[in-house]
This record gives structure tokens, sequence and C-alpha cells, in this order.
């Protein structure tokens, strides 16, 4: 397979060995994003300094490793919110978030919506849908 090039305004390049260790990293964030993940153990992890895998991770997905995991958080708690009817607290601490404060915060900042009117928007969505079958 040809060497993967993503040119920054630096210059550089990512190569093929370094897109499989960004892809594994991505991995493991989807398999462990209820869990606590550190840069540097995903560093660790993937065979990287934590500042390059910081460097890099950036360049592929255009985001912060950080920003990343929250994203995938965030995905799955709306998922958990349109389909079960769990407290919000619950579903923040089981997608990997300590406090609901950070979470909601989290949760506006990507959605642009609060995790309740997410809720409430989706509820009054199935029922209008019902309400016309």
């Amino acid at each position: 397979m040809k060497p993967t090039t993503c040119l920054t305004d630096t210059g550089c390049a990512l190569t093929q060995a370094t897109v499989e260790k960004l892809k594994r990293a991505i991995n493991f964030i989807g398999e462990n994003y209820s869990s606590d993940i550190s840069r540097e153990g995903l560093a660790a992890l993937v065979g990287m300094h934590p500042d390059s895998l910081s460097r890099f991770f950036n360049i592929y997905t255009e985001k912060r490793i950080k920003e990343f995991i929250n994203g995938y958080r965030i995905r799955e708690a709306a998922e958990f919110l349109r389909s079960s009817d769990e407290m919000i607290t619950v579903i923040a601490l089981k997608v990997g978030f300590e406090s609901l404060s950070t979470f909601n915060r989290a949760f506006l900042k990507e959605m642009k919506i609060s995790p309740s009117a997410y809720r409430n928007s989706v509820s009054c969505r199935k029922e209008n849908s019902v309400n016309k079958e």
C-alpha cells in the first residue's frame, strides 16, 4: 500500500506506519471510551511519544485527542438518550464523563443543544411519527 501523505503547513507527512498506529489508537478509543484514557497511555499503547501522537492525531483527525474522545462519548450518549429512559446522570457516567456538569458542557458544545433538550426533541419526534400512523 502506498504511504498516506497528509501535508500540513509545516510539510509534515504521515507515513503508512504512523497511520496504522493512529488507527490502532482510534480503535482503542472506540472500545474503551467509557474508561479514563490518557494521552500518555494511548501513546504507550501504540509505541509513540505522547507529543508525536498528539501532533499526528491532530493532523489525521483534525481534532485534539481529548476532543475526539469526548466527541465519541457524546455520540454514544446521544444514542442512549434516544433509546433509553435512563437518567442523564447515569448516561453521563456510563459513557465516561466524571461529572454531570462536564458532560452537559461537552454535549452542548458538540451537539449545540443540552442533553435534556435533545432527549425532549427526540421524544417529540417519536410521538409525532406514532400519531401520524
